[in-house]
């Protein structure tokens, strides 16, 4: 393998979660929530996540990110799904 080749490959893929720069950001808190239920050929879901940034500056951002939906199996073969997905997002300084 030539050296350039090695070279490219040993630097491809350097950045990681755990090493990843963070861009002034000093706080990052994400919760969320979800349920399923299955009931005969129907499948209903709802989904919630709230996720907070703050810089280490002043301010902060909030998103709240809602999920609905809902599939129905008509036969084995034929099935019909719905989905809503929100997000609402504020800037707080």
């Amino acid at each position: 393998m030539p050296e350039t080749a090695r070279v490219l490959n040993a630097v491809a893929f350097t950045t990681h979660l755990a090493n990843a720069p963070t861009g002034g950001l000093r706080d990052l808190e994400i919760y969320s929530i979800g349920a399923c239920y299955a009931f005969s050929p129907a499948l209903a879901w709802g989904l919630w996540t709230y996720t907070q940034f703050q810089p280490i500056s002043d301010g902060s951002s909030n998103l709240d990110n809602f999920e609905i939906g809902d599939k129905y199996g008509a036969t084995s073969a034929m099935y019909t799904q719905f989905g809503l997905h929100i997000l609402e997002a504020r800037r707080q300084l």
